[in-house]
């Protein structure tokens, strides 16, 4: 007689549910995501109560510091290394040089190493009657004419392209070269200050790259033309930090022994961009007193110039801005609008009853060439402390010589230094 069914599903259903309820009571292991944080990234991964927190690799600053970069003296010694490196180049090939920004990087060297003479003379005809010449290397070449021209031309450009940026609240605004220092220098305050309170309500949240060395430039630009008041740019500067060090990568070139400190920007001319991101750096954390941040833009300034593919001539004017280099500098007389397009290296003003004496700085038997912008009608100028007449062929003279645009209020003058420090005497 067979037995009955059930006592044996009895059985086979307690062992199903006995198994069941002991596999839930089992906790399998949960992989882990390991977690990189910059030091100054403040984004923290959503919290999961029921995990133990994850492993954290917090990597510092102090990492992307080249030993080159450690302190000023030893970036000092690798810069002038570059610098005389740069110099020897551009003096074996500057008799068939047609670019203009090699001339300018390699005479305005010259005028600092006292072989102003000797350089002029090296620079090509090829070069001097040539297309390639604009107002920038007119300080050095003459062309006044036509250098008077060009400037306003691209005065005119820039300025309706600051408008527009500012007008449209645009981050571009950064993209752009020196835009406060632009606009102070030509006496457009009102649009400076409208440029400062759209940086100013700026949200920290876009800040891209391709902005934040135009966030430096502009923060310290800033403090030295309006100093003692507030900087419009002190809200983005943290965040513009971060997006730096979020960015920022260490290079090791095993092979060749050496790294190098640089960020992906993926935009034209990375290496300029490198060099840029890095000088603004450096100033900016030099005159914040922070010497973590001095020392990676000092390292990415040293990696973007060990690059192959560095343009030298517009390094050195990026490094050097005050070496004798084409620029656009104020002349401060009170109550009136007066700026040089210019490469004396130091350039001032005194007023006086009749009219006002502005006083240049250049090497002593050396002559250079300046544009001054906003000269009133006037009825005397003295040169040398001699009265001296306007003429058209000044430019051919051995010696200083003036001519004026009542129109445009722009004096143009060819400047032969006796002395170090010559002056300008206007008369009213």
């Amino acid at each position: 007689m067979r037995k009955p069914l059930v006592p044996r599903f009895l059985v086979l259903l307690l062992l199903y549910l006995f198994f069941f309820t002991a596999m839930a009571s089992i906790q399998f292991p949960v992989a882990r995501e390991t977690v990189v944080r910059a030091g100054r990234v403040t984004t923290e991964p959503e919290p999961e109560p029921e995990l133990e927190p994850a492993p954290e690799i917090t990597i510092s600053p102090e990492i992307f510091i080249l030993p080159a970069a450690g302190n000023r003296e030893q970036f000092n010694q690798a810069l002038n290394l570059w610098r005389n490196q740069n110099y020897s180049r551009w003096s074996s090939s500057v008799s068939t040089e047609t670019r203009e920004d090699r001339v300018i990087a390699f005479l305005g060297e010259a005028l600092s190493r006292g072989n102003y003479r000797a350089a002029l003379t090296a620079v090509p005809l090829t070069f001097l009657n040539g297309s390639g010449r604009t107002y920038e290397s007119s300080v050095y070449l003459g062309g006044m004419t036509q250098a008077r021209a060009s400037l306003e031309t691209a005065d005119r450009e820039t300025l309706a392209r600051l408008t527009r940026l500012i007008n449209s609240n645009s981050p571009e605004f950064f993209q752009e070269k020196r835009p406060f220092e632009f606009l102070a220098v030509r006496g457009f305050s009102d649009l400076m200050e409208a440029g400062a309170v759209m940086v100013g309500g700026m949200d920290p949240a876009v800040i891209g790259l391709d902005i934040v060395p135009g966030i430096f430039e502009g923060y310290m630009d800033w403090a030295l033309l309006r100093p003692g008041r507030d900087n419009p740019l002190g809200n983005l500067t943290e965040s513009a930090l971060s997006v730096i060090f979020a960015a920022l990568s260490l290079v090791q070139e095993t092979a060749a022994g050496t790294d190098r400190v640089l960020v992906a920007a993926n935009v034209p001319g990375e290496a300029e961009f490198n060099l840029r991101l890095g000088k603004a750096l450096m100033d900016y954390s030099e005159y914040t007193n922070d010497e973590i941040w001095a020392g990676i833009g000092r390292s990415l300034v040293l990696s973007a110039l060990s690059l192959e593919d560095a343009p030298d001539a517009a390094f050195f004017r990026i490094l050097f801005p005050s070496v004798f280099l084409p620029r656009a500098a104020i002349v401060n007389i009170p109550g009136r609008n007066i700026w040089a397009w210019t490469a004396a290296q130091n350039i001032s003003a005194s007023s006086r009853d009749n009219g006002f004496d502005i006083a240049v700085s250049f090497p002593a038997g050396e002559t250079h060439y300046m544009i001054l912008r906003g000269i009133m009608p006037f009825v005397r100028i003295q040169l040398y402390n001699i009265d001296y007449r306007s003429a058209a062929d000044f430019e051919i003279w051995d010696s200083s010589g003036w001519v004026y645009n009542a129109q445009e209020q722009t004096l143009l003058l060819k400047m032969r230094h006796r002395e170090e420090i010559e002056y300008i005497r206007i008369f009213y």
